[in-house]
């Protein structure tokens, strides 16, 4: 599968470098740089990321379950993991910056 692009600049420079880029695009102009510029499953499939977003509460609410049920005595690598699959569902739920 080729590269992805997101800017023009850097699809207008890997063309500029790639004569079989170039040749793909006159054959196909449509179909060429639908390809080239096509955003990567992870992006535009909702069902990667309510997987990924429910294992991250899942491991977050077991963690603090965990860490509530063994009091005292909870390991501190409890408190960090729930701590982190916390950190990772805000990093993924927070709108991005890029985003109007």
């Amino acid at each position: 599968m080729a590269k992805q692009f997101q800017a023009a600049p850097e699809l207008l420079a890997a063309v500029k470098a790639d004569p079989t880029l170039q040749a793909d695009i006159k054959a196909d102009p449509v179909g060429g740089l639908e390809k080239l510029t096509a955003q990567p499953a992870f992006l535009t499939d909702p069902l990667i990321y309510r997987i990924v977003v429910s294992s991250l509460a899942l491991t977050m609410f077991s963690a603090a379950g965990g860490a509530i049920y063994l009091g005292d005595k909870a390991p501190q690598s409890l408190v960090a993991l729930g701590s982190t699959a916390l950190g990772g569902l805000v990093g993924l739920l927070a709108p991005s910056p890029r985003q109007n």
